[in-house]
């Protein structure tokens, strides 16, 4: 049986529902001390567990989500029971144990609007043999050009598998192949808690400019032998990769090699090429080649205040998208310093779909 109602009868009704409905609580784990969470307590497994609240109801559907740094996940689905009493849930061991470094838990209650559904996230620290190593200066996955002519310091976390005695290998890789190293080093102590540093110098991160870098490091004791997660940094170079105005990047469109928009400015491609490190009165020479249409073009462009201000290089392609349609196209920069020098960029490869 239903009743009709006019839309001011409606909103009153939900916004009854609302006001009777408490904002959702963090989540806690039982095992966690000080926000830290021990691995003989990842052996015993985990008990989640969030607080019942005003507007939840008995049969209604929750989710644990929970996460670590070392890209382990777990979802746990259930019904509430009861009125007033905590939601409690178990996380057996053998998932447990897949944590490692910063663990994150949250939940979700479907009896909530979709935008008042997701709890506040927790955050631990979770005890484990080895996490991934890190350079303490890279800024989302890049190692910034000011810190590559001074050196880094890679790190390797505290664990319980870095214990006295213990050998450590130690594999950095560099797109250039003369810039790698491999080093050893046998702990004269136990470092549970305490972080290995190693200093990079310049002459490994230098030739790697407008690269990358790998790392990896394994570890040998009496109690069994461990390797961590391999790790990639871009290295930045004094000058950035050229772009179109109208692009899409392999990570947006999930898909290789990255996409040139077919979108012109009055019948010509907009290009740019960033102009950070740059001088006024730099040159910068813009080289660009299809594979599909015999067109190899290089436009030598003053680099003015205005260009340095706005941070990058306009000009245009004087090529119609027809001549491209279905190639990739190549393209890159070289910058000449007025004070002596030339510096290159990285290059861009992209796709230009046919009609």
């Amino acid at each position: 049986m239903t009743k009709q109602v006019m839309l001011q009868e409606r909103n009153r009704i939900v916004e009854a529902f609302g006001e009777r409905r408490e904002p959702l609580r963090p989540a806690s784990i039982d095992e966690a001390v000080d926000g830290k969470i021990s691995y003989s307590s990842l052996e015993n497994g985990l008990t989640l567990r969030f607080p019942f609240v005003e507007g939840m109801e008995v049969g209604g559907e929750y989710i644990f989500i929970s996460s670590s740094d070392e890209g382990v996940g777990h979802t746990l689905r259930g019904t509430i029971q009861a009125e007033n009493q905590d939601i409690v849930a178990a996380l057996p061991p053998d998932h447990a144990l897949g944590f490692s470094g910063e663990l994150s838990l949250m939940y979700r209650y479907f009896g909530f609007p979709p935008e008042h559904s997701f709890s506040p996230p927790t955050y631990y620290s979770v005890e484990g043999w080895l996490y991934r190593p890190l350079v303490d200066e890279a800024v989302d996955g890049v190692i910034p050009v000011s810190a590559v002519s001074r050196g880094v310091n890679l790190r390797i976390k505290a664990a319980l598998s870095l214990e006295k005695n213990a050998a450590v290998s130690v594999y950095w890789v560099g797109s250039n192949s003369d810039a790698c190293f491999v080093e050893y080093r046998i702990l004269q102590a136990d470092h549970s808690k305490e972080d290995i540093v190693i200093p990079v110098g310049s002459a490994f991160l230098v030739p790697n400019k407008n690269g990358h870098v790998h790392f990896i490091y394994t570890v040998h004791s009496n109690r069994g032998t461990w390797t961590s997660k391999l790790v990639r940094l871009e290295v930045e170079g004094e000058l950035g990769m050229p772009t179109a105005k109208y692009w899409l990047p392999e990570e947006l469109i999930l898909a290789k090699p990255a996409r040139l928009v077919k979108t012109d400015e009055g019948g010509k491609i907009p290009m740019q090429v960033p102009t950070q490190g740059c001088s006024e009165g730099d040159v910068a020479t813009f080289i660009f080649v299809s594979d599909h249409f015999r067109g190899e073009f290089i436009f030598r462009l003053p680099v003015t205040s205005g260009d340095i201000a706005q941070g990058y290089k306009p000009f245009n392609l004087p090529i119609p998208f027809t001549l491209l349609a279905g190639s990739n196209v190549t393209f890159m920069a070289v910058v000449e310093r007025q004070t002596g020098g030339t510096v290159g960029s990285p290059v861009n490869k992209l796709y230009v779909e046919a009609d």
